[in-house]
């Protein structure tokens, strides 16, 4: 990946300030969700646009929230959250993503092969 590309990634959260200002600030979220949160309609189309990104698993946390993992062709790869009031919140990035192969159906808990 570019330094160009890295750092618009990076800077995201400012642009989700720019875009979605106005109508997270009427709902007072916490500075940090806003700075790393879109509805989630847009950021996936974001990721798709900006990084060819494209959903490739889902998983929730211990709490039940969902969660899910986007990877390119090119190796970048997004983990978001996604909230019940619709938002989508990026909670890691970065490169080099590849599947390990190696591993095989045998090597997959039980129920997921």
């Amino acid at each position: 990946m570019t330094f160009k590309k890295t750092a618009t990634k990076a800077w995201l959260g400012t642009a989700f300030c720019l875009l979605a200002g106005p109508a997270l600030a009427q709902e007072a979220v916490p500075i940090d969700k806003a700075a790393h949160c879109l509805p989630h309609d847009i950021l996936v189309s974001y990721l798709d646009e900006a990084f060819e990104e494209s959903r490739i698993a889902t998983a929730a946390l211990d709490e039940g929230q969902p969660v899910e993992l986007f990877a390119s062709r090119r190796g970048t790869w997004t983990l978001i959250e996604v909230h019940s009031d619709g938002l989508g919140c990026i909670n890691a990035y970065g490169e080099r993503f590849k599947l390990d192969r190696t591993l095989g159906q045998a090597a997959l808990p039980a129920g997921l092969g």
